[in-house]
């Protein structure tokens, strides 16, 4: 796994390119934690599809059961609330499938999707052992603070059984008060028969993914997001 670094003063973030859609491509994801220089992604342009008349609601649901052992050991980690959505599109999650001739219509995401991932990754995070929370203006001076922000997500036809593939691209910014900072991105793919189904599986394996790789930084820093004293009776 690749290393992360503490962000020298000098440092900055660089935007990343436009994300592309459907045969475009992918972005180059590191493997590890990077310091606040950021990733460089390579993506490709393209045009989404008109609009036809019919449109397919889809949703960001809970994970149902991204299994998590207990290993947070009630360690304190504050979610910023909502993720930023910088998705391209924001107005639509992708197309369906169409019938030769037809103009195809739009998948539609339910809600706010930056705002219940966010909220679903405080779930994931409660789940396996952490004291999260969402973040309400105050926080811990040593708690782990985590922001997100949505890249992509969209969900198309492909060939194949499971004819349908959800892709979610996320990057998580990580800062504590004694200076670290550090970001992570995470590109995943779900294929199933439907969207919903699609976008759920896009959706465990990313909230699982982000689960771990808050856990590893954790372990990394043993300093950061340790539980409060207990007073004695």
């Amino acid at each position: 796994m690749a290393a992360f670094h503490r962000a020298g003063p000098n440092e900055a973030r660089r935007s990343p390119a436009p994300i592309g859609c459907s045969g475009g491509r992918g972005p180059r994801i590191a493997a590890g934690w990077g310091g606040v220089l950021g990733l460089a992604l390579a993506a490709g342009g393209c045009t989404f599809l008109n609009t036809g008349p019919e449109r397919i609601p889809v949703a960001v649901q809970g994970p149902e059961g991204v299994s998590s052992e207990p290993v947070g050991e009630g360690r304190r980690v504050v979610v910023q609330l909502p993720f930023a959505d910088q998705r391209p599109d924001p107005d639509h999650c992708g197309v369906q499938k169409i019938t030769y001739g037809l103009t195809p219509g739009l998948i539609l995401c339910t809600g706010l999707p930056a705002d219940d991932l966010g909220r679903q990754l405080v779930n994931s995070l409660r789940a396996a052992g952490y004291a999260a929370r969402a973040a309400d203006g105050t926080r811990p001076k040593d708690a782990l603070l985590i922001e997100g922000q949505l890249l992509k997500l969209y969900i198309e036809p492909v060939q194949g059984v499971a004819n349908t593939e959800a892709d979610l691209h996320v990057r998580l910014l990580a800062r504590s008060a004694d200076g670290l900072e550090a970001e992570r991105e995470f590109y995943l793919k779900g294929r199933a028969g439907d969207y919903q189904r699609a976008l759920n599986s896009a959706v465990r394996k990313t909230l699982t993914a982000m689960v771990e790789a808050i856990g590893q930084l954790l372990e990394r820093y043993p300093t950061i997001g340790q539980p409060a004293a207990r007073e004695e009776p």
